[in-house]
């Protein structure tokens, strides 16, 4: 297995520095677009790394599944199956904490997965995140 991927016509990023990879919207291209002055028409794939800032790749997220086994771990969001290291389930004190400091949950998050990169929670059970690491690594398995 590949130490790095590629995007954006040869650039190239070390695996385990890669936190998620999150599918661009069409709003995140707007926002890109008119914070930068650029047309950003053609980035998909937002690469969160472990320091929190992010990098735009033009790369869909499934030319990056080719390159190293990725595991989904919310709608439009993966992570590298190699970096997983544990996972916990996320407790309604939890979520309320985030609430109360002004944060917004999009979606129902059942697992906070630990990787070698920094948490990313996910709306699948730990159960079903370990499974899915599994599954990515196995030889032929999904990618």
């Amino acid at each position: 297995m590949s130490n790095s991927i590629k995007y954006n016509d040869q650039k190239q990023i070390a695996t385990d520095m890669i936190r998620r990879f999150d599918r661009m919207t069409d709003q995140d291209r707007e926002r890109m677009g008119a914070n930068l002055g650029i047309d950003a028409s053609d980035f998909q794939t937002r690469i969160v790394l472990s320091t929190g800032n992010e990098k735009r790749a033009r790369n869909p997220v499934e030319e990056f599944a080719r390159q190293v086994p990725l595991v989904e771990l919310a709608p439009d969001r993966w992570v590298i199956a190699r970096n997983i290291v544990g996972a916990e389930p996320i407790t309604k004190q939890r979520t309320d904490q985030v609430r109360e400091n002004g944060g917004q949950l999009n979606h129902d998050f059942k697992s906070a997965v630990e990787t070698i990169a920094g948490t990313v929670w996910s709306t699948a059970t730990v159960d079903e995140v370990m499974a899915r690491k599994a599954a990515a690594l196995r030889p032929g398995g999904m990618r």
